[in-house]
């Protein structure tokens, strides 16, 4: 297999780019760093709670010149609860951008539903975790598992009656607390939403939780994600990765330098001839990476789901 770009477009800019809006979360999910390590958030790079208009209107339009991007909106917390969600999902629609927003769901009621499917967003991820509401109760501490479930089929009818094109799926992690019914998730989310898949539980180089993970991979290789995205946190500083809860990799602020420029830059090819060569330990904060082999060339969930959607 060749691990390189994908195609001639990808290599002059990110298939992905990922803007962390928002630092701010409604729940205190057991897989999440957010919640989990309450000094995440001292150590932190992060100085803002919530992403600024101008940043996010500098990465919607650079975005919007390729028209072969997606721009998947996140957050070390709820997106959802970023106050100007609705807006910044419009705009970036009326740029031009592809746009992607994973949820837990939790915010989705009837008129905030109908608010974010009039901005023609193109796919939500709603992350459920669970089939029964004792497990999801128990991993999304903080949420409702019934509240959940209206949202997401209201969701999907309202999608449905107001004639939207938008792609709904829903995601649950591979952990322990889920692997006993994970085959009834499956089935139960599978006959609500379009799609429903299942993703690795990630460690970000925090947890010590082992969750007898079934890697894609027992010998290293080149990180796809260095030749797929790029990742914006919520103070406009360009980063190599999710991985980077704490900001040790910095290419710059988005006020002061293109992500083209990054992506295209002499440090990002300098990581990735690394890579190429197994020099993993030159490559900065890769070298400590816990989750490479969790990372599949295979599967890319949010772009599969828009380019199905079209």
């Amino acid at each position: 297999m060749k691990y390189d770009f994908q195609d001639d477009r990808s290599k002059e800019f990110p298939r992905m780019v990922i803007a962390g809006i928002s630092f701010a979360c409604n729940a205190k999910c057991i897989h999440c760093i957010y919640s989990t390590f309450p000094e995440t958030k001292q150590k932190s790079a992060f100085k803002k709670v919530f992403m600024e208009r101008d940043i996010f209107t500098r990465i919607a339009d650079q975005c919007s010149q390729y028209p072969g991007t997606l721009l998947r909106l996140v957050g070390f917390g709820e997106p959802l609860m970023h106050p100007s969600i609705m807006d910044m999902a419009e705009y970036a629609k009326q740029a031009g951008c592809n746009v992607g927003l994973i949820t837990n769901g939790s915010l989705l009621g009837e008129e905030e539903a109908k608010k974010l499917l009039k901005t023609n967003i193109d796919a939500i991820d709603i992350s459920v975790d669970a089939f029964s509401k004792d497990v999801y109760e128990r991993i999304r501490v903080g949420l409702d598992f019934n509240t959940l479930v209206r949202n997401v089929k209201r969701l999907v009818e309202l999608r449905n009656e107001m004639g939207k094109n938008t792609f709904i799926f829903c995601s649950i992690v591979e952990q322990a607390e889920v692997l006993p019914e994970i085959e009834e998730a499956l089935q139960f989310w599978g006959k609500i939403a379009d799609k429903v898949v299942t993703r690795k539980f990630l460690t970000f180089g925090l947890f010590d939780r082992d969750e007898n993970r079934t890697p894609y991979y027992e010998k290293r290789i080149p990180c796809f994600l260095l030749y797929d995205r790029i990742n914006v946190d919520v103070s406009g500083q360009i980063r190599l990765c999710g991985y980077d809860s704490f900001g040790k990799t910095d290419f710059g602020n988005i006020e002061n330098i293109s992500i083209r420029e990054v992506w295209r830059g002499k440090e990002l090819d300098r990581i990735r001839m690394c890579h190429q060569e197994g020099r993993f330990e030159e490559a900065g904060l890769c070298d400590d990476c816990k989750d490479w082999p969790f990372h599949s060339w295979q599967t890319n969930y949010m772009i599969d789901s828009f380019d199905k959607r079209r």
